[in-house]
């Protein structure tokens, strides 16, 4: 840093325009470039936009509509930039937000208390929380602006943090866990979605765009209900976070390039993959700290993902030859590890017209080509699905429900706080506001909760029969689905002495739903062969 504000003369500075302050920062040396959380951009301080990211821009016109003392107008921008240093570009943006609302309010302490005290929950949250931080930040050259806010720090430190209460809505239909009801309905519409997109899509036969970001779409929510991650961290993946098991991301050749979880999944009998995630938050940067474990993908899945790489591949290499580019298979397999896992349409629309801005395009710590829309496409593809239950006429796929749903169901189950932070990647400080629910309240629960995870049953259906969902299933004499036969010809020559779905248990033809009711039927078994022995 330069100066570092230590100097500032208040009275000097509040004499001036916003048009003044260039000359005032060249003679007293004062910092005016910073360098954002995404290293690779660079931001002046006097800037009204700031590009702190490849499609990040913070817009700050706002502050010069301002009436204030010039000394916290600029002290104001210190602290974004300060923010804008560490962490995401959507973070930055809700400080700015809270600041903006605020308005004149920052003209003195009474002002801005005036104005503070009618701000929604979640502006009231940032600003306390924003200057606690600064309050907290040890470094010198925070010194003048820490004493300048001073009025102000002391005024929130008395204020009560609006706690969301997260758990407060519990039962709600919007926002709460899901039911048992509405977890099948997910579980049955992705289901048959994939369905239907396998059957559209065809071997050699290029995919149109729309179709192809439809499946990726599908992938994208599957991502979030089966590793409950955040979509910031989804949107951070590339090729090079998915490998097969056994090959290890310290080892190989282009996932190297990014930082390698600490414990990875070393052996499958059975075509697995398993993907490295990233941290999102306090300021970790993009692809800069990679998730203590990796992922283990159950083998259907697995699958799902290979044939999702093959039509990326061929939809990416028809445009591309379409340019008159030409790739090598080594330069193929470098290309695509560069490129983001869950991309948006820019990657397949962009004329690159020659190798080598095709490369400089895309690299491996880059966030070029990544969609950086995930909630909003999550939330595209739940409407699609047209989700909905006895309790609520829609309702959509959401991270905060799906994460929500999954610790909830973990501690019920008796998982550890710990075990269950594991989870989801959340700090064990978190889940204890899960754990500290009272009895009627796990009782509850323990009515409404799913009792298993989304892709139990998608998992342990294979392709083939997913592109046939109308094939053999197996019902019970309620007519309720038990499992599907893989051949229904295999059958006539069954030895079992008691018809299905009972005789179906341990034969390799039967593929029972892991969500069926399947205690039911153990207990006719037992019942069967305490009178008739079989």
């Amino acid at each position: 840093m330069q100066n570092n504000y230590l100097d500032l003369d208040e009275p000097e500075l509040n004499k001036l325009s916003i048009a003044q302050l260039p000359d005032y920062f060249e003679r007293h040396g004062l910092q005016r470039l910073y360098t954002a959380n995404n290293a690779a951009w660079t931001f002046d301080i006097l800037s009204d936009r700031w590009q702190v990211s490849t499609k990040g821009t913070v817009n700050l016109e706002f502050m010069n509509e301002f009436d204030i003392p010039m000394q916290t107008w600029l002290s104001l921008r210190i602290l974004i930039a300060d923010k804008a240093e560490s962490y995401k570009k959507s973070t930055v943006g809700t400080v700015a937000s809270a600041i903006k609302s605020i308005g004149n309010g920052w003209q003195d302490c009474l002002h801005f208390q005036a104005a503070f005290n009618v701000l929604k929950d979640g502006y009231k949250r940032r600003l306390i929380s924003s200057f606690r931080e600064l309050e907290k930040n040890p470094l010198s050259e925070f010194l003048a602006i820490k004493t300048h806010f001073n009025p102000f720090i002391r005024f929130l430190q008395k204020q009560d943090f609006p706690n969301p209460k997260r758990l407060k809505g519990v039962f709600d239909p919007v926002h709460g866990v899901y039911t048992d009801e509405e977890m099948q309905e997910i579980q049955d519409k992705i289901r048959l979605t994939v369905s239907e997109l396998l059957t559209q899509l065809e071997k050699n036969v290029v995919p149109s765009l729309a179709l192809f970001l439809r499946f990726t779409g599908i992938i994208r929510v599957l991502l979030l209900i089966s590793i409950y991650r955040r979509p910031a961290q989804l949107e951070m993946m590339k090729w090079s976070d998915v490998l097969p098991i056994g090959v290890s991301f310290k080892d190989h050749r282009y996932a190297a390039h990014s930082p390698a979880p600490e414990e990875e999944t070393g052996f499958s009998d059975v075509d697995q993959v398993h993907l490295r995630t990233f941290k999102a938050k306090n300021g970790y940067g993009f692809r800069g700290y990679a998730e203590r474990r990796s992922h283990r993908m159950e083998p259907e899945f697995s699958k799902l993902i290979g044939i999702y790489r093959y039509f990326y591949q061929l939809l990416l290499m028809d445009r591309l030859t379409k340019q008159g580019i030409q790739l090598s298979e080594e330069e193929w397999e470098d290309l695509l590890c560069r490129c983001p896992f869950l991309p948006g349409a820019k990657l397949f629309t962009t004329q690159y017209n020659t190798k080598r801005r095709l490369f400089a395009s895309v690299g491996h710590q880059s966030d070029a080509m990544h969609s950086g829309s995930s909630i909003a496409s999550i939330k595209r593809t739940s409407r699609r699905l047209g989700l909905s239950s006895t309790r609520i006429a829609h309702f959509d796929i959401s991270n905060n429900r799906s994460r929500h749903t999954v610790i909830t169901n973990a501690l019920e189950r008796g998982l550890s706080v710990i075990q269950s932070a594991a989870i989801t990647g959340v700090t064990p400080s978190v889940v204890k506001n899960y754990a500290h629910l009272d009895i009627k309240g796990r009782v509850a629960i323990n009515k409404s909760m799913a009792g298993h995870r989304v892709l139990n049953q998608f998992v342990r259906i294979s392709l083939h029969e997913l592109k046939n969902m109308d094939g053999v299933i197996v019902i019970n004499e309620f007519d309720e689905v038990q499992g599907t036969l893989k051949n229904n010809t295999s059958c006539h020559t069954c030895k079992a002495r008691i018809c299905k779905p009972m005789g179906c248990y341990g034969c390799d033809n039967f593929t029972p739903f892991w969500d069926a009711d399947h205690e039911s039927n153990l207990a006719i078994i037992e019942q069967k062969i305490s009178f008739t022995p079989i």
